[in-house]
């Protein structure tokens, strides 16, 4: 899957990985209308960028957020 580069951020980011991994959540997002949730990404679209995905879980506690890393 081939994605067009269309802002100066893209231009910074130099590894083909990176501009991939943000032309794809770029897609996503604006395919549903905000931020892409889990269920909106297929990981059958971005196989050159799975091995650099990392999962980051927020949870919400009253003493500040905690980080789940996956």
């Amino acid at each position: 899957m081939e994605f067009l580069l269309t802002d100066p951020l893209d231009l910074k980011l130099k590894h083909a990985v990176h501009r991939a991994a943000l032309a794809y959540w770029r897609a996503r997002s604006i395919a549903v209308g905000g931020l892409p949730g889990r269920q909106d990404i297929d990981p059958v679209d971005i196989p050159a960028v799975l091995p650099w995905i990392n999962l980051i879980e927020v949870h919400r506690f009253p003493e500040g957020p905690r980080f789940r890393h996956r």
